[in-house]
């Protein structure tokens, strides 16, 4: 049961969206940013949120939680890897790497917000 990470990113996709209208604006009427330094910094920033500084499960020198060479073969790539580790393995740690996901998703909902901030 991963409900609270399907409404996390249900959520990000929202936030998403909101900023999306907020650049769209501000680029069509011409709005200079009173800080375009600081916004190209958090904008680059947005990656780092889906890092996990332990690294994945057996490769702590691979910290993405975004996508990964498959483990088995390292050529396939792998979307959401932590997660989908737990689900091939079977190893009883779903609920472990959901959290590091929901709190990644909450991050990255929470720099975009700020994002959309500096934007209006």
């Amino acid at each position: 049961d991963l409900n609270r990470l399907k409404e996390a990113v249900k959520n990000l996709a929202e936030t998403s969206a909101t900023f999306e209208s907020a650049r769209d604006h501000h680029l069509e009427n011409g709005n200079e940013s009173r800080n375009p330094k600081a916004i190209n910094t958090a904008l680059i920033a947005l990656e780092k949120a889906f890092l996990h500084p332990e690294g994945l499960q057996g490769r702590p020198w691979n910290r993405s939680l975004y996508t990964a060479d498959d483990p088995f073969s390292g050529y396939a790539a792998w979307m959401l890897p932590g997660l989908r580790y737990e689900l091939e393995t079977q190893s009883g740690h779903v609920q472990t790497w959901e959290h590091i996901y929901l709190k990644a998703v909450e991050n990255l909902t929470g720099q975009i917000q700020t994002l959309t901030e500096m934007l209006e």
